[in-house]
């Protein structure tokens, strides 16, 4: 059996990856990490291979394409989707939505009633596939940096000494 240099709680395993104690107790109900032994007192215990496991899993989830899966947002995204909702509850079409926040994105100065006011019909799909490219080349750099890890992962953990 393989001896272990180090263990881990819920909450330091947490407070590694970045993400809420309950995160870590749902992917391992979802079996993305493999299940921790447990103290007499119930508690889990977590190993290297279980930060590994749960790495994998946030690099998994890291990139969204066409809106499938699951997305982490960060406190920039939360503000920008109170925008939208903002600007849908006044009725503005999407299309002079995400013209807004791409102006936005690239001038905080710009004049938000005359960009959201002033459509231009070929700017918004073409932003929309650029963004597309950009997510899927993400996912590309994400999927290979997923098979490095998983290589690391068989090197470490795969065929413990005797």
């Amino acid at each position: 059996m393989r001896s272990i240099d180090k263990t881990y709680k819920t909450s330091e395993v947490a407070k590694l990856i970045g993400i809420h104690s309950n995160t870590v107790r749902m992917y391992e109900d979802l079996g993305l990490i493999s299940k921790p032994s447990r103290k007499d007192n119930g508690y889990r215990v977590f190993t290297d291979l279980h930060i590994y496991q749960l790495k994998l899993a946030r690099k998994a989830f890291e990139v969204e394409v066409l809106q499938n899966g699951y997305r982490i947002y960060t406190y920039e995204d939360i503000q920008r989707l109170k925008v939208i909702r903002s600007l849908k509850c006044g009725n503005y079409p999407l299309s002079a939505i995400l013209r807004m926040l791409n102006k936005l994105s690239e001038h905080n100065e710009a004049d938000i009633n005359e960009v959201l006011n002033s459509p231009n019909e070929n700017e918004d799909i073409i932003s929309v596939c650029d963004k597309l490219i950009i997510s899927l080349n993400l996912a590309i750099q994400n999927a290979e940096e997923i098979l490095e890890m998983l290589y690391e992962m068989k090197r470490k953990y795969s065929n413990p000494p005797l």
